[in-house]
């Protein structure tokens, strides 16, 4: 699957973040249509490619033209999902039932723009010497 530059411009435009990585937004888009949101991933682009033609893209436009429809916004919130914690929530094993969290290589869970929000590393993957853990970030 090659590199969508919609797709990778929809992300930075939910998700407010500048210079995702094109190889994750490849994969993540191809985790999205696995899970059987292509049609309502293509209309989302379709949509997003109409406002930038019209050029407007400021949040206003995007949550008016994004999110007034179901099918828009629901995919829309399955892509900040994604983005931000590398999961995709998927429909409970049986009603009443909490929603699956549907994760990806464990990579995706590494690269979650979570992390970088709370200002803390993923569980496991320090890299900081003995008891760094009692210090603020220093970044």
């Amino acid at each position: 699957m090659t590199i969508n530059p919609h797709f990778v411009e929809l992300s930075e435009a939910l998700t407010g973040v500048a210079g995702l990585s094109a190889d994750l937004s490849r994969e993540y888009e191809a985790r999205l249509r696995a899970e059987g949101m292509g049609a309502a991933l293509d209309r989302l682009l379709a949509a997003y490619v109409s406002l930038k033609a019209q050029g407007r893209l400021d949040s206003d436009s995007l949550e008016a033209h994004l999110f007034d429809d179901a099918d828009l916004r629901d995919v829309a919130e399955q892509l900040i999902f994604l983005w931000y914690s590398s999961a995709i929530i998927g429909a409970p094993p049986v009603p009443n039932a909490r929603p699956l969290l549907k994760f990806g290589k464990p990579e995706h869970h590494f690269r979650a723009l979570m992390w970088d929000v709370i200002g803390a590393h993923p569980p496991a993957l320090s890299g900081g010497y003995f008891g760094h853990w009692h210090y603020p970030p220093e970044n």
